[in-house]
């Protein structure tokens, strides 16, 4: 059994990534690597999500986010 290590890159090749009717998630902190391809976040309809950390994903070309946290 392989232990990960956070410098580690968990999803080097995803490229779009959705969260969508997630009505319990309250948090999501991804390690700082793990997602290095990333172009596409979307994230609809987490009423309970209070942050997103956008700033962590430096190959992002498009970002969409609607009702999060009560908006």
């Amino acid at each position: 059994m392989e232990i990960l290590r956070k410098e580690q890159v968990l999803f080097g090749s995803l490229k779009k990534l959705y969260f969508e009717h997630f009505y319990n998630l309250t948090t999501w902190k991804p390690e700082t690597r793990a997602f290095p391809s990333l172009e596409i976040l979307n994230i609809r309809h987490c009423p309970r999500l209070e942050s997103v950390p956008t700033l962590q994903f430096q190959s992002l070309k498009q970002l969409i986010i609607e009702y999060i946290g009560g908006t």
